[in-house]
């Protein structure tokens, strides 16, 4: 047999990425308004089989070529020969003729999600006798084979079925012409995202014909690359990319998601300090636009999405002096205007939309200690009416909107200690009631809604301003807390986002310690926090909104410095997560 006329001067030869983003969305209706530092604003309650379920694609393509290849024969007494160095392969039930493959899948970013594989190679020489004519793949679980050492003897057994197939047919021996032999089945997919998760992240292949058929194909060593055994791989993966900076630096702001799909921003401090402006991004654009201000500088404020279309604004600081007053933004003609103020000055309160449509403000901070008053709004007469005390003062607490309309409010500050309880308000019977007390207590955490009724309590500040890492598990049917996965990273001052899959991302935050660019996954199905791409800047007091494409825009915080960030993110999900 001929041997190769080029030697292997490489393991493997990865031929280059390209990304292709399309986003599809089909039926979005607007989402609740995007979380803020603080004070925590539950949205409207929706069943997740009403969600809508934007189709987003966001897919990379890989193209590898073997780090290994070769073919083992019986032939005339070849058992025991090698032809790793040849610039063919063969594959053939004559002579029992067997094809080797090894790719290595290193090159993937890790966590990658494989959506479609191809497996191609380009016979040039072929006959057929009969019977069934197809090349199979096989799965070869053993990747230590050595390709200059591999033969017949000593050849590896493939495990389970065929992956797929690819049929090429050649009259004669005589005719001579590339031909592409493409193995696309689904069947490849699995074995390729096990290979590219296992700390060895190489899958090797066999390719057998059970016929009288045989075919000869280019091996690695041909000097045309085009016709070198391919490995193309399709993947998803989460990717942060730069967004269009804010006009400007904004920390402990408000962000929340209209419903024309824009986002607006408000409030909070630029690097002079509080201030009162606002900004608008477009995701068609991907621009910011300035708007017209509030009338007062504000942080810690509620920011609430009305059925109307408006944004309503409650409360909040200046310069340390809480306020009472609210205000209205009107989408159609970007103006704020005036509304009723509460009973009492609240910073750091919690402001959850009913399912009436009515909001309900609870707790604060009025200035001098926490708040156990609640009022409710109504948005159609612009009025409040009192409502019912809680049984704790609470400021930097949580407020979840639950399936059966209830509302669950955790955790939060005194003004004297962190707090472990929780209680619950019915509208029904416009009441409060004690429910389970968390493990731990927590401050200035976040809280979020799954999918399957829960509410999910992560992080935050116990006492002695010790940062936890610990996350807890509400169960409304029961009224209890149960433990989950705790957050590799401890945080304050970050934010949760919940994204269409139903996976949760912790975003930002300090440690006490360092400001962080890390963001954390967490999957309800496991219980589990895995380690998601990290932001580009380190950021604490950001916000996060979950677009309508299901994207998520990351938009200013403070770095390591305390310097106000101008700064904007996207996250694009892998696609499905």
């Amino acid at each position: 047999m001929p041997v190769s006329r080029y030697s292997a001067t490489s393991r493997w030869r990865p031929l280059g990425v390209s990304a292709v983003l399309s986003l599809v969305v089909a039926g979005c209706e607007p989402l609740a308004s995007g979380d803020s530092p603080a004070p925590e604003v539950s949205p409207r309650y929706v069943p997740t089989s009403q969600r809508p379920q934007p189709l987003i694609t966001h897919d990379f393509v890989q193209v590898l070529e073997p780090e290994a290849d070769t073919h083992v024969k019986t032939g005339f007494y070849e058992e025991g020969t090698n032809f790793g160095a040849h610039d063919y392969l063969e594959v053939s039930v004559w002579f029992q003729m067997e094809t080797y493959l090894r790719f290595n899948l290193g090159s993937l970013p890790a966590g990658v999600k494989i959506r479609s594989v191809k497996l191609s190679a380009t016979a040039f020489q072929g006959y057929s006798a009969g019977g069934d004519g197809n090349v199979y793949t096989y799965l070869v679980p053993d990747n230590s084979w050595g390709e200059y050492t591999l033969t017949w003897n000593n050849r590896l057994p493939s495990s389970g079925g065929p992956l797929g197939s690819w049929f090429i047919w050649y009259p004669s021996a005589s005719t001579i012409e590339d031909r592409p032999g493409v193995n696309a089945d689904p069947s490849l997919v699995p074995v390729v995202q096990s290979a590219s998760d296992a700390s060895d992240r190489r899958i090797s292949f066999l390719l057998r014909n059970p016929g009288y058929y045989t075919t000869k194909y280019h091996s690695r060593e041909v000097a045309d690359a085009t016709k070198r055994p391919k490995l193309e791989v399709t993947y998803t993966h989460d990717v942060w990319v730069n967004a269009s900076p804010a006009p400007t630096a904004r920390t402990k702001h408000s962000a929340t998601l209209l419903a024309d799909g824009r986002v607006l921003v408000a409030g909070g401090a630029d690097h002079v300090g509080w201030t009162a402006s606002a900004a608008l991004y477009s995701p068609s654009t991907g621009t910011w636009t300035s708007t017209a201000s509030m009338s007062a500088k504000r942080n810690g404020h509620g920011a609430t999405l009305l059925s109307s279309g408006a944004v309503f604004v409650t409360g909040g600081q200046d310069n340390g002096v809480t306020t009472s007053s609210t205000e209205r933004y009107d989408v159609t003609t970007g103006s704020w205007s005036a509304a009723a103020s509460m009973s009492v000055p609240r910073f750091r309160h919690t402001v959850t939309t009913l399912g009436d449509g009515r909001l309900l403000a609870a707790g604060g901070f009025d200035g001098t200690t926490g708040l156990t008053s609640t009022e409710l709004y109504e948005p159609a007469s612009g009025t409040w009416a009192p409502g019912p005390s809680m049984s704790t003062r609470r400021f930097g607490h949580t407020a979840t909107l639950l399936p059966d309309g209830r509302v669950l409010v955790a955790g939060g500050h005194t003004g004297g200690q962190a707090l472990a309880t929780a209680e619950v308000y019915d509208p029904a019977t416009n009441g409060w009631t004690p429910t389970g007390t968390m493990s731990s207590r927590h401050f200035g955490h976040a809280a979020t809604l799954l999918p399957d009724g829960r509410v999910l309590a992560v992080s935050g500040l116990t006492p002695g301003g010790v940062v936890t890492p610990i996350s807890e598990l509400y169960n409304p049917a029961t009224g209890t807390w149960t433990a989950t996965g705790s957050l590799a990273t401890a945080r304050n001052e970050f934010t949760l986002a919940m994204l269409p899959s139903g996976r949760v991302l912790a975003l930002g935050g300090t440690d006490g310690s360092a400001v962080t660019s890390t963001v954390e996954s967490y999957d309800v199905a496991t219980g589990s926090w895995t380690q998601a791409p990290s932001m580009s800047t380190a950021r604490r007091n950001l916000s996060a909104t979950v677009l309508p494409d299901g994207l998520v825009l990351a938009i200013g915080g403070q770095d390591g410095t305390a310097m106000a960030l101008t700064s904007a993110e996207l996250f694009t999900p892998a696609t499905g997560t």
